[in-house]
């Protein structure tokens, strides 16, 4: 007998037909959403060892990610690290780029959760993105982790058995109870199965400046859920970091909502794996206990004692660039010095990780010598926690970077002064062989553009060494002579700088006014000043001497003052003298004008105070901003104050940016102020004798 169509049952028969179906459809469902059996713990000894054992615990489980020994410092972190998520507390914890601290915090927060330590992880990256990829880690250790899964079934099996498609959550069961896992967007619950100290445990990730409210869990049964445990992961980034605003913006978050995370009379715990940047950033108010005392600070130095063979490692400096220069990154003669030196160079010496080098170095000091080669300016931040950039909270004033002063480029082309400038200056450092030279257009308040700068003989290249330069000073005149040729120079100098043609932007012509001319140069000291009296255009000269001013020295704003001394800002230009003697000349201090001239370079464009170069790439103006970029600041102390000290870094060269702070004093000296300093022509009290106080007394007794 032939089987009768669907449609053609009587309507009672395909009710029930298809509820069949639909009941063979739901069990095949509950079928494909049941993940029974649960595998087995394979070590339960293991397991056990390891809960009250965090080091063992990330060498077992992760071995790959830990392939050095740990330093005495790893440990030390990981032992607190251990205390904080057993027993509470906030750790700020500064190490070394490279050191591996996220690798290590975030595997102890899974191991915090998986035991049932912290039943509810934040996890805070400087913005949303860096937050993401913090979670997408965990994801990716749950996921593909042997050892894990060994150990702890209960939780990897189930997510597995997702097999990456998130909506497979949605109904997952075990023995037939739903295991109500959450496995999407920027949360992670961990399944929920009988006897599982993590059930239903949560990992949740956020950016530092997001909505901060959004860190709390409503069960199905109506307990709202909150963090037990926040862990900010490097919260700042190098624009933030960069910006007082900004970090005062975040570390203020992170004294407020972060600590207020877990609700209303309840005590967070955390750790903030963090790098400082520079001096005054978010991560160094964090570390100060006297800012953040809810924080407790720990500091790792990559290096604890340096080599006192300074001049076996000038020498191996030396060496270094000059093998990169080659376009040997191995650096392969400089290694070899360090080997034959190896003993005398690191007697005494003390590195935190000693197995911490490339396979082309020697041992971890050399290493470290050369990344504090490669960025002096951001070493001491990034590597000693110890940022040397700073000078004031209050006034953010710090070295500005190389790359940072590379893109200063205003709209103006080269040669035209913005029309709200009313002076025109030049610097000019002296070598022996060269002249660099910069002009400066200056407005009031002391917004300030780099309108030409240059070499002289020019050189037919945008980047050069002094001992590369081509064309010479002795070249140019013919004259072998040092004092001669540098006299018979700067003659031909002077022509080529006046002759050369500044527009403002108005179509207003504009003449340098002053020219600092360097005279620091002893043996030239006297060729310089032959020049200035000899030239018809000795109003516009001014010879410069720069004197770093100290902490333990007296302030010059303090010195005595001489008749006839004209005295500005940290400046002074001595009284005229009589014929054939000194002619007028500067004494400045140039560690307050370095500092001025870096305070002027981080100043956002469009700020009053700013200083800008003329249009131009940034591989065009690299070679001066490395020079500008060629000092680090020292921040010391003395009779009782504090002051910042500019270092030449080792190997450098900063010509360029003598002149440019030549070419700052000469823009005060014509009445550029950044804030109202006393220029004034200093009169010394005339000294009375003793016969002329008598008269004096007599002619006021008659007249009484």
């Amino acid at each position: 007998m032939a089987k009768k169509k669907t449609h053609e049952l009587p309507p009672a028969e395909l009710d029930k037909l298809r509820a069949r179906d639909a009941e063979r459809k739901r069990k095949q469902r509950n079928l494909t959403k049941e993940i029974a059996p649960l595998p087995a713990c394979a070590d339960p000894k293991l397991r056990e060892k390891l809960s009250t054992d965090l080091e063992a615990f990330l060498l077992i489980c992760f071995p790959t990610a830990f392939p050095l020994p740990f330093s005495p410092a790893h440990r030390i972190l990981i032992t607190r690290l251990q205390d904080v998520f057993t027993r509470g507390g906030l750790q700020a914890i500064a190490m070394p780029r490279g050191f591996g601290k996220t690798t290590i915090v975030l595997r102890a927060a899974l191991w915090a959760v998986l035991y049932g330590h912290q039943p509810y992880v934040a996890l805070l990256g400087a913005n949303a993105t860096a937050a993401d990829e913090l979670l997408d880690t965990i994801r990716t250790l749950l996921e593909t982790n042997e050892t894990l899964l060994a150990l702890f079934p209960e939780v990897c099996y189930p997510i597995r058995c997702l097999e990456g498609e998130t909506k497979k959550a949605i109904g997952q069961t075990l023995n037939g109870e739903r295991t109500r896992i959450g496995y999407k967007g920027k949360r992670i619950i961990l399944p929920t199965v009988p006897g599982s100290k993590s059930s239903g445990s949560i990992i949740q990730a956020g950016g530092l400046l997001s909505r901060l409210r959004g860190f709390q869990f409503t069960r199905e049964d109506g307990v709202v859920l909150r963090p037990t445990c926040v862990i900010p992961d490097d919260p700042q980034t190098d624009s933030s970091a960069a910006s007082d605003k900004q970090s005062d913006k975040r570390w203020r978050v992170m004294m407020g909502a972060v600590l207020g995370l877990a609700g209303p009379g309840v005590r967070i715990c955390g750790v903030c794996p963090c790098t400082v940047i520079r001096y005054g950033d978010m991560s160094w108010r964090l570390l100060q206990r006297q800012l953040s005392p809810e924080w407790q600070g720990t500091v790792t130095k990559l290096v604890v004692k340096w080599s006192k063979e300074q001049e076996l490692i000038d020498e191996y400096a030396e060496l270094r660039k000059s093998d990169l220069m080659l376009g040997d990154d191995n650096i392969t003669r400089a290694t070899a010095f360090w080997r034959k030196h190896q003993k005398t160079i690191e007697a005494d010496t003390d590195v935190t990780w000693k197995e911490r080098f490339e396979p082309y170095e020697v041992s971890a000091l050399q290493h470290a010598y050369n990344l504090k080669f490669r960025n002096p300016l951001t070493f001491d931040a990034e590597y000693q926690s110890d940022p040397q950039e700073g000078i004031d909270l209050s006034t953010g004033v710090y070295a500005a970077s190389s790359d940072s002063i590379a893109i200063r480029a205003s709209g103006y082309e080269r040669g035209v002064v913005p029309k709200e400038c009313v002076h025109l200056v030049a610097g000019v450092d002296v070598q022996r062989t060269v002249l660099y030279w910069t002009v400066l257009a200056v407005a009031p308040g002391f917004t300030s553009y780099v309108v030409d700068y240059g070499v002289w003989p020019e050189q037919g290249k945008i980047y050069f060494g002094l001992s590369e330069a081509d064309r010479t000073i002795q070249h140019e005149t013919g004259v072998s002579s040092l004092s001669a040729s540098i006299l018979a120079g700067l003659r031909r100098f002077e022509s080529f700088m006046l002759s050369r043609e500044y527009v403002r932007d108005d179509g207003t012509p504009m003449n340098l006014e002053r020219i600092v001319l360097d005279a620091n140069d002893g043996p030239l000291t006297d060729t310089i000043y032959s020049f200035v009296r000899q030239t018809q255009q000795r109003a516009i000269w001014l010879p410069w001497h720069g004197m770093g001013i100290t902490a333990s020295k007296k302030p010059m704003n303090q010195w005595p003052v001489k008749q006839g001394e004209i005295i500005g800002d940290n400046w002074r230009i001595n009284p005229t003298q009589a014929q054939n003697q000194r002619p007028r000349h500067i004494v400045a201090d140039s560690n307050h004008w370095k500092t001025f001239a870096h305070a002027r370079l981080r100043q956002p464009d469009g700020e009053p105070g700013a200083l800008m170069l003329f249009k131009a790439s940034p591989a065009q103006h690299r070679m001066y901003a490395d020079h500008i970029a060629a000092w680090t600041p020292i921040e010391t102390t003395g009779q009782g104050r504090k002051l910042v000290e500019w270092k030449l870094n080792t190997g450098a060269e900063d010509h360029y940016g003598d002149s440019l702070v030549m070419a700052c004093v000469a823009g005060s000296v014509v009445g550029g102020r950044l804030r109202e300093h006393e220029i004034r022509q200093a009169v010394k009290p005339e000294r009375k004798t003793l016969a002329q106080m008598r008269d004096e007394a007599k002619k006021r007794r008659k007249g009484n």
